[in-house]
């Protein structure tokens, strides 16, 4: 990362000022100015432009706005850098408090920011939410906050952290530079995983021995015992089960001869048996036929009766035919006579009413009816022209009306136009009422709405206070319980030590009492080189055993191991305790309250307060929303009424004009209809006819009823007369054609009864000659073909099976003759007796092959769950085995967790690095390494010392003058940042930063440090470094001097 310009707004000291890094043309810069001018601030905006976080956790983001302006100003960082050939520029806006725009209130400044991409001087949005711009930021520079804050940012008071940490924070300290959560993924994945082996490996087992049960045993043999007994190993069950298969295998051969004996005895009895039920069948048969021949002999006269039926029913069926023509001519005789009656009635009918129509022919052809007629059709045609009159008088008087009613109209029009002036001025009045009322509505809802969200804000920073206060109320009770438990282990610990050092103590008493047993007087004592001994030591050995050591030292050092584990504990529950209690009072400032630690119930009733009162406000804001939606539709129908009158006024200036053509017309047409009417009076007076001046329309219609009347009267006289004219000539024709037809009917029907009495004796000759009467006749009348047919094949039928029947009967005299029938009894229970025992033998067969085939099954069931098993077994003992690597309990290895191993290494990298930059400039006198290995890279352990080449000898890094350390802390600096991009995918780190730390450099150091920095700026990078120490300002040419004012801080380049 190279930056190239950092843009600071309201931001700390700085009220507007830029710092332009590509016109400091040297590798090496510094910053520089007085004790709080706003040095570190330039950190601390970089490092918020890109993270949004400080340069260090003690000062917190929310907390940067200038206190230099007021609530109107906003704080801000635009900061433009470039990673590689490619330009990235990114803005923020912190979370910070700010006057509304109305500038009536505080409200709370959320949170913004945006990420653009420089191409070609053009400026390409890449984000601007907040989590994709972190997600492309760490993409971008490839680094974390914390890998950003040890390798680019040096912080101050955090320079020689690395190299001075303790092991535990150094262990911290390296896994979050270098991120071995994947390393903890993979140890909880391992576990996991072998914690599903195991399970799988037992679900195998309890397989396996349910597979097992499932074996059919023979009850009481060796394998039913196994099996309930369970004590035994797999091979040794499929043995036995090989065994009884073997032994079933014997024994379904045996019944399977038993089974073709007993089924060759079957065969031969069921020859018998069909043999005799097939001569008992043919005895049978003859029987039947015997009796079958006494039911024919039975059948013989009721045949032969049949036989007579069927020929007088064929005899009678050629007589039909002559019947039928005799009925037809019967028939046709009757209705030629019915016709002749009927023609003979419709003449009378006829001649009664030509008489009729002659008397009304004499009626019409009356003088005096014709004349009655003529005086009817005058009158008729008058009373026409009258109507034709009254309606042309109708119409002017329609026009007269409508004169009238314009004028009436016009007046009227005349009132509303006043009346709509009046409403035009009251509409604009109370639309102006309405328009300032929505103004002023709007205005309470967008103060509503400002109030809200910093209700809002204000509810979330307590929620946040909250959560911190429970979370350090929780370490609080951790650490309370912690130290009671430390206590506890503590005493333990001193118990066992003072165990261990007894049985110690009683173990040197004992070697001393096993010397003293080869003790002779005037032979030198080897511990005290005495010759006499009159007090030799007693050997103790019963006392305590070297078991009793072991144990007691094991648990000195398990309880020695829980403490450590716990001081770990504590100080983590101790730091989260004190970064909630700083998050805590970071709020509170923010807040605008005192950072005093707040009680919670008093919390929760002031948090359920704010809610309660923003959920009132809410309902304000609906409330006024409703209101001001009503009040806007109000407007808008207002705006539409004041359009309307606005056209309707426009168009005033025309009625007057109006108004006077309308009178003038009034007058012309009131003249024109009083002539008209007395011209329609003189007319009704000569037909005696009453007239009313407003009858209007229905005195027109009833007058032209009237001569529709009459003229309907004239035309049906007419018709009339015509009609009954016309009918009479009709009549007199009529009647003539019905008596020609009467004469032809008269012949038909005497030439109809002499062809009826033809047929009548033809008929009555066919009976004589069939030897029938009438009375016989009609007995074999309903007798048709068919039943002559089917009586016919009823005759055959009984012949053929007579004829069949003595055939039978003769063959089976021959066939059977000398022959009795079989008893079948006998045999059908030996059948029985041997299928019964056919049945047991194959139930015996069948459970025999059941069981083997279901061992089979179960036997390759239970080599497929071994083959399973072993493979399982397998696995688990891999993840086993590697589960103890991860942990450190591999046995004759040394006991180190993966995790730390890989911390070691990459702390040996990050050594042997530094070392190039430290041997160099401290004359290859200083080299550091792991504590207690001495250059050894497979170490496992997390100290660091240095190895001093003037002494020979290797002392702590802690021992390190002022001087020394910040050597030995920047050559370790450079070292990690060099593992950093080496591990780090070639990522490109351009430029570091280093905050302070030469101030406690002696002339001689501080040449040192310079050498130092100077060697960095062969490799290519930039280093910018801020401090107050006067002699930099000589040493360095490229300066940005910041100038402490009482208006704030300015940025000046040099």
């Amino acid at each position: 990362m190279r930056p190239i310009k950092l843009i600071v707004q309201n931001f700390g000291p700085f009220i507007d000022e830029s710092l332009d890094f590509s016109r400091l043309n040297e590798a090496l810069f510094l910053i520089s100015g007085p004790t709080g001018s706003g040095k570190t601030t330039l950190f601390d905006a970089i490092c918020y432009a890109l993270y949004h976080e400080a340069s260090s956790p003690d000062r917190l983001a929310k907390g940067l706005k200038s206190d230099f302006v007021g609530d109107d100003a906003l704080a801000s960082v635009d900061f433009t850098f470039a990673v590689g050939a490619q330009t990235y520029r990114i803005h923020r806006i912190p979370e910070q408090r700010r006057k509304s725009q109305r500038g009536n209130r505080i409200v709370a400044q959320k949170h913004e920011v945006a990420l653009y991409q420089l191409v070609e001087g053009e400026e390409h949005l890449m984000a601007s939410a907040v989590e994709e711009v972190d997600v492309a930021i760490g993409e971008i520079i490839g680094l974390s906050y914390a890998q950003f804050r040890q390798i680019v940012l040096l912080p101050q008071g955090e320079f020689s952290r690395l190299l001075k940490a303790s092991r535990n924070e150094r262990q911290a300290l390296l896994k979050s530079i270098f991120r071995l959560d994947i390393f903890e993924s993979f140890a909880q994945r391992v576990e996991e995983h072998t914690g599903r082996v195991r399970m799988a490996f037992e679900q195998l087992e309890h397989d396996r021995l349910r597979e097992e049960q499932a074996l059919l045993a023979i009850p009481d043999s060796p394998l039913a015992h196994a099996i309930a007994e369970q004590s035994h190993t797999l091979d040794a069950l499929l043995l036995l089960v090989s065994a009884q298969d073997q032994a079933d295998q014997a024994e379904a051969e045996a019944l399977g001869e038993a089974l073709e004996k007993q089924n060759s005895r079957l065969q031969g009895v069921l020859a018998q048996l069909g043999a005799g039920e097939s001569l008992n069948a043919r005895f049978k048969a003859w029987e039947e036929e015997k009796e079958q021949a006494e039911l024919m002999k039975a059948k013989s006269q009721e045949m032969a009766a049949l036989g007579h039926q069927r020929e007088r029913g064929r005899r009678a069926l050629d007589i039909r035919p002559l019947e039928k023509r005799y009925q037809e001519e019967i028939h046709h005789h009757q209705q030629v006579k019915a016709e002749l009656t009927q023609q003979e009635k419709a003449i009378q009918a006829q001649l009664q009413a030509q008489k009729s129509l002659e008397a009304q022919a004499a009626q019409v052809e009356d003088p005096a009816y014709k004349r009655e007629t003529e005086e009817m059709e005058a009158r008729a045609r008058r009373l026409g022209e009258l109507s034709k009159q009254l309606e042309a008088f109708e119409g002017v008087s329609s026009r007269h009306k409508e004169h009238q009613g314009a004028m009436e109209a016009l007046q009227k029009s005349q009132e509303e136009l006043a009346a709509k002036i009046r409403e035009k001025a009251l509409l604009e009045e109370a639309l102006s009422g309405d328009r300032k009322a929505l103004l002023k509505g709007q205005g309470e809802q967008v103060d509503i709405r400002e109030e809200g969200t910093t209700l809002t804000t204000h509810i979330d920073g307590l929620a946040a206070i909250q959560e911190a206060l429970e979370k350090m109320n929780a370490s609080r009770a951790a650490l309370k319980e912690m130290d009671r438990e430390r206590l506890g282990v503590k005493q333990e610990l001193k118990q066992w030590e003072q165990e261990r050092d007894r049985i110690e103590r009683i173990q040197q008493e004992s070697a001393a009492g096993e010397l003293a047993k080869h003790l002779q007087d005037g032979a030198p004592c080897p511990v005290c080189g005495a010759i006499h001994h009159p007090d030799p030591a007693i050997p103790l050995e019963a006392l305590a055993t070297s078991e009793d050591l072991k144990k007691a030292r094991e648990a000195c050092s398990r309880l020695s191991g829980r403490l450590a584990a716990m001081a770990e504990q504590n100080a983590f529950h101790t730091r989260e305790k004190q970064a909630k209690r700083g998050e805590i009072e970071g709020q509170l400032i923010a807040l605008n309250r005192e950072p005093q630690l707040p009680d919670p119930i008093a919390l929760d009733q002031e948090i359920e307060a704010l809610q309660k009162t923003r959920d009132q406000l809410r309902e304000r804001y609906k409330d006024e929303e409703g209101r001001l939606k009503a009040l806007r539709q109000d407007i808008r129908t207002k705006e539409e009424q004041l359009q309307g009158l606005e056209k309707a006024l426009s168009q005033g200036q025309s009625i007057e004009a109006a108004y006077e053509g309308a009178k003038t017309a009034l007058n012309e047409s009131n003249g024109i209809l009083q002539s008209k009417w007395r011209e329609i009076e003189d007319q009704a007076r000569d037909l005696e006819i009453t007239l009313l001046p407003d009858g209007g329309q229905g005195q027109i219609e009833d007058i032209l009823q009237g001569g529709e009347t009459l003229r309907e009267g004239v035309q049906r006289r007419q018709r009339q007369a015509e009609g009954i004219l016309k009918e009479l000539a009709q009549s007199r024709e009529t009647l003539g054609g019905l008596e020609g037809i009467r004469q032809s009917l008269e012949k038909q029907t005497e030439e109809a009864r002499t062809q009826r009495d033809t047929r009548e004796k033809a008929f009555i000759a066919a009976l004589d000659t069939a030897g029938f009467t009438r009375i016989d006749y009609q007995a074999y009348h309903s007798l048709k073909s068919e039943d002559l047919e089917a009586m016919a094949e009823t005759l055959a039928a009984y012949d053929q099976s007579c004829a069949t029947n003595t055939a039978l009967l003769k063959g089976f005299e021959g066939e059977l003759a000398g022959k009795t029938p079989v008893d079948l009894q006998v045999l059908q229970r030996e059948k029985v007796a041997i299928e019964e025992a056919l049945g047991g033998l194959r139930e015996a067969i069948s459970q025999i092959t059941q069981r083997r085939r279901i061992n089979g099954n179960q036997v390759n069931k239970l080599g497929s769950l071994e083959e399973k098993r072993r493979q399982v077994r397998q696995k688990l003992e891999i993840l086993t085995e590697l589960g103890d690597t991860i942990k450190g309990k591999v046995s004759g290895k040394p006991k180190i967790k993966l995790e730390n191993y890989i911390l070691s290494a990459y702390l040996s990298d990050i050594l042997e690095a530094a070392n190039g930059f430290l041997e160099e400039s401290s004359n290859g006198r200083y080299h550091l390494m792991i504590a207690g290995n001495h250059g050894d890279k497979s170490s496992h352990g997390l100290e660091i010392e240095v190895d001093d080449a003037y002494t020979g000898r290797a002392r702590s890094a802690a021992s390190l003058s002022g001087g020394e350390t910040f050597v030995a802390a920047l050559s370790m600096a450079l070292g990690l940042s060099d593992i950093i991009q080496s591990t780090a995918g070639g990522i490109s780190l351009e430029t570091i930063f280093i905050d302070e730390g030469f101030a406690t450099l002696d002339k001689d150091a501080l040449d040192k440090a310079m050498n130092c920095l100077a060697r960095i700026r062969t490799t290519g990078r930039t280093v910018g470094i801020i401090s107050h120490v006067e002699e930099l300002k000589e040493r360095v040419d490229a300066q940005v001097i910041v100038e402490k004012t009482e208006a704030g801080s300015r940025l000046h380049l040099i």
